[in-house]
């Protein structure tokens, strides 16, 4: 255990430590900066410092980033003085995939940071690092993401782009069922009739059934021919 206040060691006693872990245990690195929290006045440890020693960390591993470093830069960048929360979200997102340790924190920093605008256009990142809280985020969210600007981004993705369709209308069926989202409706219907792993109601499989799915489906969006919105 090394005491943090009372007594409160010289910063270079503190910085040593991290850069032993950061160098041999990444998961201790991220571990203790998450223990020791902001640096305070006068400073534990160094931000600027770290924070370099882990650029140069990814320059010796040749780019390849450690999902645990990445998160741990994030969180300093959170605790500098003043925060970048831009800065700090943009390390989750250079990530491949579903690299990011933590997904709820990053999701917990686009919404009480309200960053949303700089998400606007990741959306298949968001997805590929939470599906669930991508969802959640999307469906309450819908002003500051707009549908048009999802859609644009997953349509070419038939399995996301029913998966989103269908969070808005089990979610958000009062916002969807609008004309000016007619298309997206029909595309569907069309959708449901197709994945009948995704639509229960077909499992006769055959053109009658698909029928009475994408009828049924439309009368219960609202979206069949002449049919009033409301």
């Amino acid at each position: 255990h090394i005491p943090v206040e009372k007594p409160r060691l010289a910063p270079g006693i503190y910085e040593l430590v991290l850069h032993h872990f950061l160098s041999s245990n990444p998961q201790a690195f991220l571990d203790t900066i998450k223990q020791w929290g902001n640096p305070g006045e006068p400073e534990l440890y160094s931000l600027t410092l770290l924070l370099e020693l882990i650029r140069n960390k990814n320059k010796e591993d040749h780019g390849r980033e450690q999902p645990l470093l990445v998160e741990a830069q994030a969180q300093l960048y959170v605790m500098a003085d003043p925060p970048e929360y831009e800065k700090a979200l943009a390390c989750y997102l250079c990530l491949e995939g579903a690299r990011v340790c933590d997904p709820q924190q990053v999701f917990d920093l686009i919404e009480h940071r309200k960053l949303h605008a700089s998400v606007r256009q990741r959306v298949l990142k968001l997805v590929q690092i939470s599906r669930r809280l991508a969802g959640e985020l999307l469906i309450k969210s819908t002003d500051q993401i707009p549908i048009s600007a999802v859609v644009d981004q997953l349509q070419s993705d038939s399995q996301l782009f029913l998966w989103y369709l269908d969070l808005l209308f089990t979610k958000q069926l009062e916002l969807y069922n609008q004309k000016q989202f007619a298309d997206y409706h029909r595309e569907q219907v069309r959708m449901y009739a197709r994945y009948s792993a995704t639509a229960p109601f077909l499992q006769e499989g055959s053109e009658a059934a698909a029928g009475r799915a994408a009828e049924g489906a439309a009368v219960a969006m609202g979206a069949r021919a002449g049919a009033a919105y409301e």
